[in-house]
């Protein structure tokens, strides 16, 4: 046996004693080694039923070279190499299908041999998994041949009806995306009976040049299992362009012009989270008439802001909204606007039942008293996390404060802060406002805090010093990253 075997013999010499106890001997071990005729007649001990329900499962989970480590076990002996090519199971998970690198080495693939060599092996994957479902994924970058690309899409194709799972990555090439689209609209209505979930990353589509496709896709549509969908990139101010059975999912990811992000949305009367990156919003091309929209179920989302666009979120109905992030475009980090006013009171017309508010913004985006404005309309709130240079000065510390009347108490049941980055305030502002949390006396009030990390405390570190006050403790786990303050009740 090759010496590429040590990880399932290492492993088989860990398993024996344990599985057998009659035979925990030293030379019984011994002999489940790279050497002596008797290794492989251990290994034939072992029930064909354990290998294929505990330890091949076991021994792939563990691995990160997948498909490969499938090969190893086949090499050990007869006995396992026929029970891995018969076993469905064991080939079901998903392989990454890079048609432009040669398996293991990382290196492009130089001719024609070997990538049909590599398509090959994809064909064989397909064979020994059926008739399972298949999660599937597939990649394409700038340096691959488009008709590599077009072949392996036409491979993972002919199984389409067993796709649990589809991945396809065709970004920054406008051919490439073509190609997947015109696949894909080939694929007729009723084949994805075992798909649940579907993944498309296409090259940005331009404001004044939208790529064109053949066709809509319409195979989705009767997708009976389709539950979670992710668009980057794709729905050109079309949001027919891919049609889902919108109203029966439950995760959406999507990032694209901010309009058809709207839309989109809109559309998924049963979504539970949504991942929302808007491109670039141009209000000339906003609806004439806005309608308010009720989405029952959503509980979790995150949400890119840009100019226009927060007045379009007051015009939704959450009541089960738990989760609330907002951040700046990956494409816009020095973009600098006011939240519009109508947003500060958003939480309380629009989630009343807001817990967890995430603010992921840079620059004087969302002011103090903005934030405090917002912050009273949040009563239900019990994690506040702050990530930028905003709002975090004397002001919010002040506000935030439990020594004030009862009915100026912001967000009486904050349990948990988190703060990233912070200039323009003092040690002493936040110490009393983090002892009025911690120590009151009326917790039907306010609830004592639990939980507060601050990072980046090289901006602050030398304004809190270790301080302990009445089961108060403040203390420095690492002045150059990380500050900890856990609470002792």
């Amino acid at each position: 046996m090759s010496f590429r075997n040590n990880r399932v013999l290492d492993f088989l010499k860990k398993l024996w004693p344990h599985s057998h106890p009659r035979r925990q001997t030293h030379s019984c071990t011994a002999q489940i080694s790279l050497k002596g005729p008797t290794s492989s007649a251990y290994i034939n001990l072992l029930p064909s039923e354990i290998l294929v329900a505990e330890i091949f499962p076991l021994i792939l989970d563990g691995s990160e070279s997948w498909p490969k480590s499938i090969l190893v076990l086949a090499a050990v002996c007869v006995k396992w190499k026929s029970l891995v090519h018969s076993t469905p199971l064991l080939w079901s998970r998903c392989i990454p299908i890079r048609t432009w690198y040669l398996p293991g080495s990382g290196r492009p693939l130089s001719n024609g041999r070997l990538v049909k060599k590599y398509l090959t092996a994809v064909g064989t994957w397909l064979s020994r998994s059926a008739p399972l479902p298949i999660p599937v994924s597939l990649n394409w970058y700038n340096f691959q041949a488009l008709d590599e690309f077009s072949r392996a899409l036409s491979i993972l194709i002919s199984a389409a009806a067993r796709w649990d799972s589809v991945c396809i990555n065709a970004q920054s090439n406008t051919e490439a995306v073509t190609c997947a689209f015109r696949a894909l609209a080939r694929i007729p209505e009723g084949t994805f009976q075992s798909l649940t979930e579907v993944s498309l990353t296409v090259s940005h589509p331009r404001k004044n040049g939208a790529v064109e496709y053949a066709k809509p896709l319409l195979a989705f549509m009767s997708a009976p299992r389709l539950r979670s969908v992710r668009l980057f990139g794709v729905l050109p101010g079309n949001t027919d362009l891919v049609s889902m059975p919108w109203t029966q999912l439950t995760h959406l990811s999507i990032s694209c012009p901010a309009l058809s992000c709207l839309e989109t949305l809109v559309k998924c009367l049963n979504v539970v989270s949504a991942f929302i990156n808007c491109l670039w919003w141009d209000p000339s091309d906003g609806p004439t008439t806005l309608t308010t929209t009720t989405l029952r179920h959503l509980e979790t989302l995150r949400m890119s802001v840009c100019p226009g666009l927060m007045d379009y979120l007051g015009h939704l109905n959450l009541p089960a909204l738990r989760t609330l992030e907002l951040f700046y475009p990956d494409d816009d980090d020095d973009m600098v606007w006011p939240f519009p006013e109508s947003f500060r009171q958003f939480p309380l017309t629009s989630a009343p039942n807001l817990q967890h508010l995430k603010l992921s913004l840079y620059g004087q985006v969302l002011t103090s008293p903005d934030l405090c404005a917002l912050l009273r309309c949040t009563p239900a709130l019990t994690q506040l996390d702050l990530s930028g240079y905003i709002c975090a000065d004397n002001g919010l510390f002040d506000a935030l404060s439990a020594d004030v009347p009862r009915t100026q108490i912001l967000v009486p049941r904050l349990e948990i802060l988190r703060l990233y980055c912070a200039i323009d305030f003092d040690g002493g502002s936040l110490r009393a406002m983090i002892a009025s949390r911690c120590q009151t006396e009326d917790a039907c009030c306010v609830m004592p805090l639990q939980t507060i990390l601050f990072k980046g405390v090289n901006l602050f570190g030398d304004n809190l010093d270790p301080v302990e006050r009445d089961g108060l403790e403040i203390r420095l786990l690492d002045p150059s990253v990380l500050l900890h303050v856990p609470i002792s009740q």
